[in-house]
């Protein structure tokens, strides 16, 4: 589970409609939907690599004011599919 830094909560006001990705470079591999409970729960999406050892960048969409945001949060793709667990609690 990666854990989002405490200041995405004072940043983010999650809505229907925003994106959580995983960037490599400017290549996504990964994105899903958020709603308002973002901040209620882990939420598990793919993330694709490849090769082993990558690293990806989580960032976060926000729709209303079409502003992307660099979370801070850096992963280790460790296989060509993997699930992620983003936990901003």
């Amino acid at each position: 589970t990666l854990q989002m830094p405490p200041i995405a909560q004072n940043v983010i006001q999650p809505q229907k409609g925003d994106l959580l990705a995983v960037m490599v470079g400017d290549e996504c591999r990964g994105v899903t939907t958020v709603d308002e409970n973002l901040f209620l729960a882990p939420y598990s999406f793919k993330v694709y690599g490849r090769e082993e050892g990558e690293q990806g960048t989580v960032y976060y969409y926000n729709a209303r004011e079409n502003t992307i945001w660099n979370t801070g949060t850096v992963l280790n793709i460790i296989s060509s599919a993997q699930t992620v667990n983003v936990d901003y609690n």
